[in-house]
C-alpha cells in the first residue's frame, strides 16, 4: 500500500482537513490543523483530491477521544475529535472564509451561541437495514449502519432504539424510513412509519404500548403540542421543526432583536410558523409561505390571525412589506425570489441559513444590489458536526 507523510494546513467547510502535497491539495477526513499525517491518496471526483487518513503521527492538542462509539463509522457526526471549548473558534472561522471566498467580503460575527453537546436533539430520521434494524448511513457508503444509543438525542428516543433493535426486524416490511419524535411536555414518543406496517409488524409494535404509531393515511394521530418561550407549536415526527431544543429559544431571540417594527411582515419558507410570533409581536399584518401543506397547515392552527399560503415561494406573489424573514433549504434563494426580493425593495431581511456557501452566494447578490450586512450571529444547532446556523440583518442602503 502506498503510503505518503503530510501536515494538515486547516479544516475547511465540511469539516475536511486540506492539506498539499506534490504541490496539490488534498482533503480528509477525521484530522485536526497542523497534524502530521499517514495517508493514501483515494481518488480524485470533479477535480477535487481526497485522501484517506491511515494514521495520526503527531497530534493536535485540541484532539480528545470521541464520546460516541458509533464514530468514524457513523455518517454523522465528524468534529467529536475536537475539544468541545475549540469549536467556535474553528467554527467561526470557517464560515469567515467561506464568505469570503464566494462573497468577497471580510465580515464580522456579532455572537456565538454554543449548544449542549449531548442530548440535544429531539426528533430523528432513521433507515432501515438489511437486517431489518434501524439506524443511520454509514460514511461514505450507502450502507445503513445500526445504531442503539445516539448521544445527540434524547434519552427517550434511545431507549426506544436499543429496546426495538433488540425486540423487533422490519426485515419483510416496506418500510424504509422511520421518523421519531419525543414531546418531553408530554412525555410522549411518537414513531411515523413511511408506508403502512404489515399485519406481522402491527402485532410486535403491541410490545409498544405507551408509543403512538403512525403511517400515511395516519399521520394527524402524530401531531402534538410543544412549548417555546411560552408559545404553542403544533409539531410532527415527520414534517420540519429546528431540532436543537437548547437553542430554539436564542434562535428566536436572534430573529427578535434583527427585527424592526413594521406594518406588514413577510415570513418565507415558514414551516410550521417557527418565527410567526416574532412577525407578529412586530407588525400589525403577516404573511406565512411554506411550500408543505402539511407544515402550512400547522402553522394554521398555532397561528390563525396570520395570512398563510401552502405553495413555494416560487410561485408566490411576494406582497409589499417593510421586511422579510427568509429561513430556506440548504440550497438557499432561488434566483428567481432574489430578483423579486430586490424589486420590491424590502427595508429588512432576516436571513436564517443553515448552510455558509449558499449564504455567502446570496450574501454577494444582496449586497451588490444594495443592502449591507448589519449583524451576524452564529448558533451551533448542529454540535459535534461542520454545520451551524447563522441569523443575519441585511439592511437596503440606497
Amino acid at each position: 500500500m502506498n503510503r505518503d507523510v503530510a501536515v494538515v494546513e486547516k479544516i475547511v467547510s465540511g469539516g475536511w482537513g486540506l492539506f498539499r502535497y506534490n504541490k496539490e491539495v488534498y482533503f480528509v477526513n477525521g484530522v485536526l490543523p497542523n497534524e502530521e499525517i499517514v495517508f493514501k491518496e483515494n481518488g480524485k471526483a470533479k477535480g477535487i483530491n481526497w485522501a484517506k487518513l491511515i494514521d495520526v503521527r503527531e497530534k493536535s492538542q485540541d484532539r480528545v477521544e470521541p464520546f460516541c462509539g458509533y464514530y468514524g463509522v457513523c455518517g454523522g457526526c465528524n468534529l467529536q475529535h475536537l475539544d468541545k471549548n475549540r469549536h467556535s473558534d474553528l467554527k467561526k472561522r470557517i464560515f469567515k472564509e467561506e464568505v469570503y471566498r464566494t462573497a468577497h467580503e471580510v465580515i464580522s460575527i456579532d455572537n456565538y451561541y454554543q449548544s449542549q453537546f449531548e442530548e440535544s436533539r429531539f426528533k430523528a430520521r432513521l433507515k432501515v437495514n438489511n437486517q431489518g434494524k434501524l439506524g443511520f448511513i454509514k460514511k461514505s457508503t450507502n450502507e445503513v449502519l445500526e445504531i442503539n444509543n445516539c448521544p445527540l438525542l434524547l434519552n427517550k428516543i434511545n431507549h426506544f432504539l436499543e429496546r426495538w433493535n433488540r425486540e423487533v426486524n422490519l426485515l419483510r416490511d416496506k418500510i424504509y424510513e422511520v421518523f421519531v419524535l419525543f414531546n418531553y411536555e408530554s412525555n410522549q414518543l411518537y414513531v411515523h412509519f413511511d408506508h403502512a406496517p404489515k399485519e406481522e409488524l402491527l402485532s410486535q409494535i403491541k410490545k409498544f404500548p405507551k408509543v403512538i404509531f403512525t403511517w400515511p393515511g395516519r399521520q394527524e394521530e402524530s401531531i402534538s403540542q410543544i412549548s417555546v418561550k411560552g408559545v404553542k407549536y403544533w409539531v410532527s415526527p415527520c414534517l420540519f421543526f429546528q431540532n436543537n431544543v437548547h437553542l430554539w429559544a436564542k434562535m428566536i431571540d436572534c430573529v427578535d432583536e434583527k427585527l424592526s417594527e413594521h406594518k406588514t411582515i413577510c415570513d418565507l419558507y415558514s414551516g410550521v410558523g417557527f418565527f410567526a410570533p416574532v412577525a407578529m409581536k412586530k407588525s400589525e399584518e403577516v404573511f406565512l409561505v411554506e411550500a408543505s401543506v402539511a407544515s402550512s397547515k400547522l402553522a394554521g392552527k398555532s397561528f390563525p390571525q396570520a395570512k398563510i399560503f401552502g405553495m413555494r415561494v416560487e410561485k408566490f406573489r411576494l406582497p409589499k412589506a417593510g421586511a422579510l424573514i427568509c429561513d430556506p433549504p440548504r440550497s438557499g434563494i432561488s434566483n428567481k425570489v432574489k430578483k423579486e426580493i430586490v424589486n420590491n425593495r424590502y427595508g429588512e431581511i432576516v436571513y436564517v441559513s443553515c448552510n455558509s456557501a449558499s449564504f455567502a452566494r446570496d450574501l454577494r447578490f444582496f449586497l451588490d444590489e444594495g443592502y449591507r450586512l448589519e449583524k451576524l450571529d452564529i448558533l451551533d444547532l448542529f454540535p459535534c458536526t461542520a454545520h451551524y446556523e447563522t441569523v443575519a440583518l441585511l439592511k437596503y442602503n440606497r
